[in-house]
């Protein structure tokens, strides 16, 4: 028997998976779950430059936009946990395929949609499939690998996510600048049904069935208090700055924390009875991995919050077209690929994780923060070309952290928990960015006129000023959350 056929025969929960994949089906694993992470990941950022096409067809208002977005990111954080433990109950084959046949239908919906409200809707069903599908991709990195070729995995994965995360505003808006068939906007999601069938065929030949033996069943009342916990951040973090901040808004955030309260008690209840809990209490024993969650938060934060403003300032303030506003910030994109695919994980084996994600996080922090002098000296569109070498700069600091901090906050996480770890990491990471996303808004508004069709390109320049503040802020936290993780001894040890 080949060792490739021996990966179909291992049983269920086997630890030994990682000992039954050669080389060549590693890497064809491997590089399929990162073709659907670029897909989940893409799909988050895609939308922001096909809104004006969008709102010229179905006649969309900036709230349906804004609704558009909101959906899909509030169903994808809510049921990320969730996602991650069926991957652990059902298998890693079973949960890829079922949920990327979720993403297929849901694409193929949004891109036939003759209404706004329909779009909505199918946005919040693409959400929840992505989110049962994203946490299939880092667990079967884990699974598949043994831990010491982890790390190059995890520097690709971080590559793949952050270029995702950047591209996708160009690839939306080159797809609707070419007008394929004359289908306007709507490729921008039909071009997820042809990835998504190859990917599902290919994944029934090589994704393991593994399942965790803890794992009996779906914790159905700790799902219903994650996604209660998080629709109340999600909601009033994605909508509440768009209706105001009304009174529900504050509410609903002033309701999370004693939600999680609750959710994380009864978890542990839970394991003590012999039951399955949502998330197996033993994460919450691993100290770079509660650490690792407050730090996808400060990261993710910055990111998010920084390309939605930056562009609206490029198109609302300097009349930028939409497709130059994405193609200029490709050199940040094109840096942090390449730092993460061919210099990260080097590093990580030669100074291990911790240092390298403090070189990362420094790095964000410098970048960010020299994005100041351009908005602030040069009052053109030439803005854009000025702030190259700054993209330059936390391009490179973003490709370092992400792929050496996944090497860190997994390295201690057994494989049969490791969709439930991925779950949370990547909820925490949504959580950044609706959360950077929000207080940036706020210190954005600050430089606004009452009425934004109003603003001049000094108004909305000196509020990308303000709200750049944040940027290197949540970086300089991060420095100090970095400084309680493991030692790199320890970190490497694990890696």
């Amino acid at each position: 028997m080949t060792r490739a056929q021996a990966a179909q025969a291992t049983p269920p929960g086997s630890p030994d998976v990682a000992e039954a994949y050669d080389d060549r089906r590693a890497r064809r694993t491997i590089a399929l779950v990162l073709t659907a992470s670029f897909v989940v990941f893409a799909d988050t950022t895609i939308l922001s430059l096909a809104a004006p096409a969008i709102r010229q067809d179905l006649g969309a208002t900036v709230t349906d936009i804004a609704l558009m977005v909101a959906a899909y990111q509030v169903t994808y954080a809510a049921t990320l946990i969730t996602g991650g433990r069926l991957g652990d109950i059902l298998g890693r084959r079973t949960m890829f395929t079922a949920a990327f046949g979720g993403v297929i239908l849901a694409s193929l919906a949004c891109g036939l949609a003759t209404s706004t409200g329909q779009l909505i809707a199918f946005r919040a069903v693409q959400g929840l499939a992505a989110a049962l599908l994203a946490p299939q991709v880092l667990s079967t990195i884990h699974i598949v690998l043994p831990p010491h070729r982890r790390v190059g995995a995890y520097a690709a994965q971080g590559a793949v996510l952050a270029f995702a995360a950047m591209s996708g505003p160009s690839i939306g808006g080159l797809l609707i600048w070419t007008d394929i068939f004359g289908l306007g906007w709507r490729p921008i999601f039909l071009i997820n049904v042809p990835v998504g069938i190859v990917s599902v065929l290919l994944g029934l030949r090589l994704l393991p069935a593994l399942r965790s033996p803890s794992a009996k069943r779906l914790d159905i009342v700790g799902v219903a208090l994650v996604v209660a916990t998080l629709v109340c951040v999600m909601v009033p973090l994605t909508v509440g700055e768009q209706r105001g901040w009304p009174l529900w808004a504050w509410l609903g955030l002033a309701a999370a924390p004693g939600l999680a309260i609750v959710f994380l008690r009864y978890q542990r209840r839970l394991e003590q009875r012999g039951g399955s809990p949502l998330l197996p209490t033993g994460l919450w024993r691993d100290r770079a991995f509660r650490l690792g969650l407050v730090l996808y938060v400060l990261v993710f934060s910055g990111l998010a919050a920084f390309y939605l403003f930056y562009f609206i300032m490029l198109q609302a303030g300097y009349g930028i077209a939409p497709l130059w506003a994405a193609v200029s910030v490709m050199p940040g994109s094109l840096a942090t690929l390449l730092v993460s695919s061919l210099l990260t994980w080097r590093l990580v084996r030669r100074w291990g994780g911790r240092r390298v994600v403090t070189l990362g996080v420094v790095t964000c922090a410098v970048g960010f923060g020299s994005v100041l002098i351009p908005v602030t000296q040069v009052a053109d569109r030439d803005v854009a070309f000025w702030t190259i070498p700054s993209q330059l700069v936390y391009g490179t600091g973003y490709g370092l952290v992400i792929a050496s901090l996944l090497s860190v906050v997994l390295a201690g996480i057994r494989s049969t928990e490791a969709g439930a770890a991925v779950g949370l990491l990547t909820t925490a990471q949504m959580v950044g960015g609706a959360l950077g996303v929000g207080l940036t808004g706020l210190l954005f508004q600050l430089s606004m006129p009452p009425r934004v069709e109003l603003a001049t390109a000094g108004d909305f320049a000196d509020a990308m000023a303000r709200g750049l503040l944040y940027n290197p802020v949540t970086f300089i936290v991060a420095l100090a959350v970095i400084a309680l993780l493991p030692k790199p001894t320890a970190a490497v040890a694990h890696a």
